[in-house]
């Protein structure tokens, strides 16, 4: 009832023609509920619980590849010292 009040006393003060709220209170005050519209917001990146899901896997996945992209890198910085201190040993024995 207070909805349909509110929705014609703003038609009127529009101008318009005499009209209805084209939904019930009950609709009207479960769109506004705060939990239905972070389910029924169902877009690409949005805050519903399936979407959150989707975006934390996703992190997930991309942290993993970086950790073991890191890892490779380290590993490779590790057998080039490794083969520098060789080579310059080999060298500072060829010098004496």
């Amino acid at each position: 009832a207070q909805a349909q009040a509110i929705y014609r006393k703003a038609a009127a003060e529009m101008g318009l023609a005499a009209a209805e709220l084209p939904m019930t209170e009950a609709e009207f005050r479960a769109t506004l509920d705060p939990v239905a519209i972070v389910k029924n917001r169902a877009t690409s990146g949005g805050p519903q619980p399936a979407e959150m899901d989707r975006m934390l896997g996703d992190a997930r996945r991309r942290l993993e590849q970086q950790d073991d992209w890191i890892k490779e890198r380290r590993a490779k910085i590790a057998s080039a010292l490794a083969r520098l201190d060789t080579d310059f040993a080999t060298l500072a024995k060829g010098a004496n």
